[in-house]
């Protein structure tokens, strides 16, 4: 899939292994973003949420393109756009007659807004009108939360019995001593402890409790209590396990909201699985633009029939009509 679109972009311009100007951006995300440029005559990128700018050194040393304001045409990049940022991106794509296309990959999906937040404003979810119709479409924090994880990655830890499934059992007990000491904290946020799976519960429980303002020598971490709740560790991984598969679900029904609204809006646009999950659980990139996308598309044909038969990834054509909320959801 990764070679067909290099096939279509000149060599001279493609980072190599090691390159400093594609260090931190994936050869897939460079390979989208130029094949959208040249189907959409953009010689102008705006990366947004660029972070430490990976992206746009790419764009402006290794295509010559221009990552500073003003210009006609404008293609707008989310190669990381975290929670209400990609409805953002697209509310934007489709008020602004500049931007010509838009590329967004998301993350981050249980920092979704799902109400509004002062009359007038829209949530980040549901964005359509024909999911915002449809019964039991709400997404509890957990649900977005869960949807945000690496499943493929999650399965080698189970068939390799890895040590750093204990960590889930960790967070849980620590939640369980956060909440008793003081109820007011629903969601705990716990930042992530470098290799916590080597280190002894105290040890862990030790690093984490300060970072909720809570003095860890206040906290019993050796009772009889805590060690039975660690001799549950393999109730937690089931548990987490079960939530796993029915992640997929939850981030697709996300996506397709998105994909829907812009059909919504009247715009070309497709759902590309750009790469192979164990790369980056993230692999789905939302594709609109405001000329036929059969030129982007093209070299997708061959190597993702799986696409066409499921019908996330679609070529160009004529507008397509939305099922009404009381028919199956079915693919098109």
């Amino acid at each position: 899939l990764v070679m067909s679109w290099l096939q279509g972009v000149p060599h001279r311009v493609m980072p190599q292994p090691g390159d400093v100007m594609a260090g931190g951006v994936g050869i897939a995300s460079l390979c989208d973003v130029t094949r959208l440029t040249q189907a959409t005559g953009c010689d102008r990128v705006v990366d947004v949420g660029a972070g430490q700018g990976h992206l746009s050194r790419f764009l402006a040393f290794g295509l010559g393109l221009s990552v500073t304001a003003g210009g006609r045409r404008v293609l707008v990049t989310g190669l990381h756009a975290c929670g209400d940022l990609s409805p953002a991106l697209l509310r934007h794509f489709t008020s602004s007659p500049a931007v010509a296309a838009v590329a967004s990959v998301a993350c981050c999906y249980m920092k979704l807004s799902t109400l509004p937040e002062h009359p007038g404003s829209s949530p980040g979810y549901p964005l359509s009108a024909w999911v915002a119709k449809l019964p039991g479409h709400e997404l509890s924090y957990r649900a977005r939360e869960a949807a945000c994880h690496a499943l493929e990655e999650y399965v080698g830890r189970l068939r390799g019995e890895s040590g750093c499934l204990r960590t889930h059992c960790y967070r849980a007990v620590l939640e369980t001593l956060i909440r008793a000491a003081n109820p007011s904290k629903k969601r705990p946020g716990v930042q992530t402890v470098k290799k916590a799976h080597a280190l002894s519960f105290p040890q862990y429980a030790r690093l984490g409790l300060p970072r909720v303002g809570l003095d860890p020598a206040a906290i019993s971490l050796d009772s009889e209590a805590v060690e039975a709740m660690l001799e549950q560790q393999h109730k937690v991984v089931a548990f987490f396990s079960l939530t796993l598969l029915l992640a997929p679900l939850v981030e697709t029904l996300i996506l397709l909201d998105r994909l829907l609204y812009l059909r919504e809006q009247g715009f070309q646009c497709a759902l590309v699985p750009l790469f192979d999950p164990r790369f980056s659980p993230r692999n789905l990139v939302l594709v609109a633009a405001r000329t036929p996308l059969g030129a982007v598309l093209s070299g997708l044909d061959e190597d993702s029939s799986e696409d066409e038969d499921t019908g996330v990834a679609e070529p160009s054509g004529e507008k397509q009509s939305l099922p009404t909320p009381s028919a199956r959801c079915e693919p098109q």
